[in-house]
Parts: structure tokens; C-alpha cells; sequence
């Protein structure tokens, strides 16, 4: 066997140590925004009655309920980005349209965070409006 063949034999290490380093590169890149939407979609339906209801307090333990759940995920999400659609629009009238164009028409809805990794420009982030499934 000459040296050509041995040489040849090994040449699919190459393209194989690029595709696994694009891999890596793009799993590292991706990873925080990966948990983000496995935490918004492994949350549990939230009940109607509580988003209806005219307590503070209830949705106070709501909002305290989701932001736990996210922090299960390393996820945070802050208080005041659980938001109940009624009470901001009575206090933002002019952002309901907005509102409903980004998020849909929905009584709740959650705005998490995305961390993206990018090599050369560093952190990015984003927001992203989620829309929890509703229960009765």
C-alpha cells in the first residue's frame, strides 16, 4: 500500500471535523433560545379563571407561578413580562393594536427572552411573545 492510498482512505476526516465543528459552533450559539422554547412549551395550560379574575393578588401568584416555572429551565423571566391583556390595555390604549399584531389575540401573554451567542458580535437578544394554552 502506498502513501497516496493512506491518504485517501482518511479524507472524509476532514469535512467530518467541519460539519462537527459547525455543529457545535451553532448548538453553542442556539442553546439559550433552545431552552427558552422548551420551557414556553412544557408549560402548563393556565386557567381561564385565573387570567379573568379582577384580583391582583391572583394574578400576582400567576404571574409568580410562570416566572417559577421558566427559572426551572434557567429561564428568567420578569414579573412584569407576564402580562394580562385587559389590564394593559385600560392602561395603554393606544398600544392594543400593536399588541394584538405582535401577539395575537390572546387574554395573557408571556414575553421571553431570547439570548443569542453570536461569534464574532457577541450576546444578542430578543423578545419573543408567547401565547399560553388556556384551560377552563
Amino acid at each position: 500500500m502506498n502513501r497516496s492510498t493512506s491518504v485517501m482512505r482518511f479524507k472524509w476526516l476532514e469535512p467530518t471535523f467541519w460539519i462537527l465543528a459547525i455543529l457545535a459552533c451553532l448548538l453553542w450559539s442556539f442553546w439559550p433560545v433552545l431552552k427558552s422554547a422548551v420551557a414556553a412549551f412544557s408549560l402548563d395550560p393556565v386557567s381561564r379563571s385565573s387570567v379573568n379574575s379582577e384580583s391582583q393578588g391572583v394574578h400576582l401568584e400567576l404571574q409568580r407561578s410562570i416566572q417559577k416555572h421558566f427559572l426551572n429551565y434557567h429561564v428568567y423571566v420578569p414579573l412584569e413580562d407576564v402580562v394580562f391583556v385587559d389590564q394593559f390595555v385600560r392602561s395603554n390604549p393606544e398600544l392594543e393594536p400593536i399588541l394584538k399584531k405582535v401577539c395575537g389575540n390572546a387574554p395573557i401573554v408571556i414575553w421571553i427572552p431570547l439570548q443569542f451567542r453570536l461569534p464574532v458580535f457577541g450576546e444578542r437578544s430578543a423578545e419573543w411573545c408567547w401565547k399560553p394554552s388556556l384551560k377552563n
